[in-house]
């Protein structure tokens, strides 16, 4: 029987709950069910396809060729090593945007009446759904993505050979070497297409039933989540978080109290803690990226780049990404609240949620906006990581301050 018909019907969102109407201020008509649109999505079936069984091949074969860059000495490795860590860390980053979705999307739900039909689903969704630990989960599954990701690109990343591509006597062109390869373009594809947009589409047409298939999501989601952020590395977010709504003054008192973090002395302290790490690593960023130390401004194309230039860069991307991530949770928590009730209150978001959720822009949504998060990921993996002056780390100064 069909269950949770709100979340798992072939539309995953209400459309608008507002009568028909003229609206001079709603957004143009939806033409996702265009001819030529629809013609245009068939097409990018097949050359999209192509697209990732071709980067997956060079991947796997920039890896066995033992041309990529781990962050661990080659010489006493093995390639079955690296492709065994490239595998799990693609799927680890699956199984954390797909858990994601299905998370902030049943929030509010009653799920005691699935816990026998559902039982994996239920025992995490107990476990994340008490108290805090949403938001809790969120900012321990972005250090994890965010970890896997950049440890991916080191794994499965080309490092520069001296040469051009090649498989046996098919040779790149050096320009096709540098932008496909040695700047991760067609890694981004396989993390992308194999990694995290699968199970993002499917955990958002079917929320509970992806919670609930048998990867275990408590234990290989909720708790490693959960357990990374009470590290506290991570807890200057929450400092920041207070700090935008105070900026925005967002009104904080209809907040549900039982969601409320506890704000004691190892709050703070771990608050500090994280503080100082943001400091200490930013530090060292603006430095290394200021004196042409990264990889920010080494390599083809990349040399020309000022130093200044870097540091704006980098914090371009963290922008992409950190908007990209809030309007995500915000897109999956609004699809519960009848649009009336925030018409009039936030005139903005209404407009972006009538676009957003009008036909099958939810699911072209979440494609395009993984797509420039894990490209921002890439690049920024690319131009935060030192190569030292002209690609050559030297010990005491590269490292070094002063």
């Amino acid at each position: 029987s069909r269950i949770m018909s709100k979340y798992e019907d072939e539309k995953q969102v209400p459309l608008n709950d507002e009568p028909k109407e003229f609206d001079p201020n709603k957004p143009p008509g939806d033409f996702s069910e265009h001819a030529i649109t629809i013609a245009w999505r068939k097409l990018t079936y097949w050359w999209g396809s192509a697209l990732t069984l071709f980067s997956f091949i060079i991947m796997i074969y920039t890896i066995s060729k033992q041309w990529n860059n781990p962050p661990w000495s080659q010489t006493k490795s093995h390639p079955v090593l690296e492709l065994i860590c490239f595998f799990f860390m693609l799927g680890w980053i699956a199984l954390l945007e797909g858990a994601q979705i299905s998370i902030v999307g049943l929030q509010g739900i009653d799920f005691e009446q699935y816990r026998h039909s559902h039982p994996r689903a239920y025992a995490a969704l107990k476990v994340v759904h008490a108290g805090p630990n949403v938001e809790r989960f969120l900012v321990g599954r972005q250090f994890l993505l965010l970890f896997n990701g950049f440890l991916m690109s080191k794994v499965s990343g080309a490092a520069d050979q001296g040469h051009n591509f090649y498989i046996g006597d098919w040779e790149w062109s050096a320009e096709a070497t540098q932008f496909f390869w040695l700047n991760s373009v067609l890694l981004m594809v396989v993390i992308i297409s194999l990694g995290q947009l699968p199970t993002q589409l499917l955990a958002a047409d079917k929320m509970l039933g992806f919670f609930d298939l048998h990867y275990y999501a408590l234990y290989t989601i909720v708790y490693p989540c959960l357990f990374v952020e009470s590290i506290g590395l991570t807890h200057s977010s929450y400092l920041l978080k207070d700090l935008c709504c105070i900026i925005g003054r967002i009104d904080r008192s209809t907040e549900d109290p039982a969601k409320k973090m506890n704000k004691n002395f190892l709050y703070y302290l771990r608050c500090f803690i994280s503080v100082c790490a943001v400091i200490f690593s930013f530090t060292f960023i603006v430095k290394g990226l200021a004196l042409r130390q990264t990889a920010a401004t080494d390599g083809v194309g990349w040399y020309k780049l000022p130093g200044w230039a870097a540091v704006i860069l980098t914090i371009f991307f963290l922008f992409i990404m950190a908007c990209a991530e809030g309007l995500q949770v915000s897109a999956l928590a609004l699809a519960q609240v009848p649009s009336h009730e925030y018409k009039n209150k936030a005139p903005l978001a209404y407009r972006l949620c009538q676009i957003m959720f009008a036909g099958r822009n939810m699911q072209a949504f979440l494609v395009g906006r993984q797509a420039m998060v894990a490209m921002m990921m890439i690049l920024l993996a690319r131009v935060t990581s030192y190569a030292g002056s002209d690609g050559i780390l030297v010990s005491g100064t590269d490292w070094g301050m002063g």
